[in-house]
């Protein structure tokens, strides 16, 4: 469970980095992601970098035992590749448009059925699976 105090802190980081440069923006909250992955504090990132969760809603019920949320594999969908939940997009995709400059922003303009969160969770799959999912956009390209 997020402390009120905590609450309070990211709903004003929430609001204040919608102010900040955009490539800042995505500096800063890699950084932030990082700090509170690597201090195992999954509840704060998940209230802190999840637009649609409302503090007063938000409780330790969630199931956090998943590492990627949002991110599934599905025998015959998309070749049984890890894809976003809800929309057939597959991480190795996201990571090559990345790859090729996509920021987060114009990947959420180009996949409108995706959320900030969805990016999130790709990151961190991708982060944990980069084997996997080079192999898959080798696979992938066309000649």
């Amino acid at each position: 469970m997020v402390s009120k105090d905590a609450q309070a802190v990211f709903k004003r980081v929430k609001e204040d980095i919608n102010q900040v440069d955009p490539d800042q923006r995505d500096v800063l909250l890699s950084l932030l992601k990082e700090y509170f992955l690597d201090n195992n504090k999954k509840n704060e990132i998940i209230f802190l970098f999840s637009p649609d969760i409302d503090s007063n809603q938000f409780s330790a019920q969630n199931n956090f035992s998943d590492p990627f949320p949002g991110i599934e594999k599905t025998p015959g969908v998309c070749g049984g590749s890890a894809c976003i939940i809800r929309t057939r997009i597959p991480v190795w995709t996201l990571v090559l448009s990345k790859n090729l400059g996509m920021n987060d922003d114009q990947l959420l303009e180009n996949y409108p059925s995706l959320r900030r969160q969805d990016l999130f969770s790709a990151w961190n799959y991708y982060r944990a699976n980069k084997e996997e999912i080079d192999s898959e956009i080798a696979e992938n390209e066309v000649d």
